[in-house]
């Protein structure tokens, strides 16, 4: 998908390795998070946190 974007950034950096037997998301947003998208990230984190992901953080504020 990300190649699809017409500001997609010329290159992704990883620091860094990932937990083995953990499955990788990473979630796009804003830098300014707004009331409903703490809501709905508070929500979606709560019913995906029992499933082995692990999330990756970007350089948004939030």
């Amino acid at each position: 998908m990300l190649p699809e974007c017409d500001d997609a950034p010329a290159i992704l950096y990883q620091k860094g390795k990932l937990p083995e037997g953990k499955h990788p998301i990473s979630i796009v947003g804003t830098r300014n998070m707004t009331l409903y998208g703490k809501q709905f990230i508070h929500e979606f984190l709560d019913q995906i946190k029992a499933q082995n992901i692990i999330t990756i953080s970007g350089l948004a504020l939030a």
